[in-house]
């Protein structure tokens, strides 16, 4: 067979391979120098927490997959809003909503200090805390619609629980977007 350029390289009807090496990559990674161009362009990994056990490992895998990945973490909490709080003696109207989730962005804060505290390559991730109302399911898909993963806990309910009480993991892993990874918590003796 003649060799007849470019394209006999590739076959017929392809495009020809390019004569000079190629440098870069659209994503704005330097393939010779390995340095990433848009290093503020992270992509980013949403982990729900909730303060559960389940909740702090699926906190721990998203750190430690974020600096694997260079990535950022987004920690969301999200709080349903019941249509009243129980009290001792009758029905009271809700705490202001704003109240609440300033309370539980302050707690989540404090678990993602600790968590960090676990393994010294955790505290290099940029992590960003929201507290949000809604139904959690929801507001997670909404939140990992721009995310390269979704990381959950799960609190290994059996599977009657499970189908009475509703998974949130289940809706997300069945309703997500992108990758959903399920972390079930550390078994202690």
């Amino acid at each position: 067979m003649a060799e007849n350029g470019p394209l006999a390289a590739n076959g017929p009807g392809l495009p020809a391979l390019p004569s000079e090496p190629v440098t870069g990559d659209p994503a704005g990674m330097d393939i010779e120098s390995g340095i990433n161009s848009r290093a503020d362009e992270r992509s980013t990994i949403v982990v729900g927490v909730d303060g559960s056990p389940a909740a702090r490992a699926a906190l721990g895998y998203a750190l430690d997959d974020a600096a694997r990945r260079n990535a950022r973490v987004r920690v969301v909490c999200v709080f349903e809003e019941p249509d009243y709080w129980a009290v001792a003696y009758g029905m009271s109207a809700p705490a202001p909503l704003q109240e609440v989730t300033v309370g539980l962005e302050k707690a989540a804060q404090q678990v993602v200090e600790e968590v960090r505290a676990d393994d010294p390559r955790r505290a290099a991730v940029p992590v960003d805390v929201l507290a949000l109302t809604g139904s959690p399911a929801r507001v997670l898909l909404e939140q990992s619609r721009d995310a390269e993963l979704l990381v959950l806990g799960h609190r290994g309910r059996g599977g009657f629980a499970r189908a009475m009480l509703g998974s949130v993991g289940l809706q997300c892993v069945l309703h997500g977007s992108g990758p959903v990874t399920i972390v079930r918590p550390e078994q202690r003796p």
